[in-house]
C-alpha cells in the first residue's frame, strides 16, 4: 500500500520530534559535563549541596559521583572519572550515542522533507 503525501509527513514529524527529545536527553547532560569542572565540583557550589540521603544512611547511591565522573570524562580523564562512579563512563557514551542518533535523525528528518519538495518542484517544472 503506497503511502500518501500526508502519511509520510505525518511520520516525518513524529521522526523529528523524538529524534528532538534524544538530541536533549543526551546533549544537555553532555553539556553540563563540558561546562562544569571537576574542580567545581569539588570546591564550588555543588559540594554545599545536602548530602545524598543513601550514602548518609550506609547504603549506596547509583548517582554518587556521576557529575564529577560525567565531567572527567567530558575531559578525556577516564580512571578519574571510574573512581568517581563506576557507571560514569558508561552513562557518559549512552548520552553521546543519544544524542548522536538524536541530531542524525534531525538532520535525516530535515533532509527528506527537502528531498521531497525538491520532487515536488521537479514534477512542477514537468507538467508545464
Amino acid at each position: 500500500m503506497p503511502q500518501t503525501g500526508r502519511v509520510r509527513r505525518t511520520i516525518r514529524r513524529w521522526v523529528l520530534a523524538v529524534a528532538a527529545v534524544a538530541l536533549l536527553a543526551g546533549g544537555l547532560p553532555l553539556g553540563a559535563a563540558v561546562l562544569i569542572s571537576p574542580a567545581q565540583i569539588d570546591h564550588g557550589w555543588i559540594s554545599r549541596l545536602p548530602p545524598c540521603p543513601a550514602r548518609t544512611a550506609g547504603g549506596s547511591c547509583a548517582l554518587c559521583g556521576m557529575s564529577h565522573a560525567m565531567s572527567a570524562m567530558a575531559r578525556g580523564h577516564f580512571a578519574e572519572a571510574a573512581r568517581a562512579n563506576p557507571r560514569g563512563p558508561g552513562l557518559f557514551l549512552a548520552c553521546l550515542a543519544l544524542s548522536g542518533l538524536g541530531a542524525a535523525g534531525v538532520t535525516g528528518a530535515g533532509l527528506a522533507g527537502r528531498r521531497e519538495r525538491g520532487a515536488k518542484k521537479e514534477e512542477g517544472v514537468r507538467h508545464q
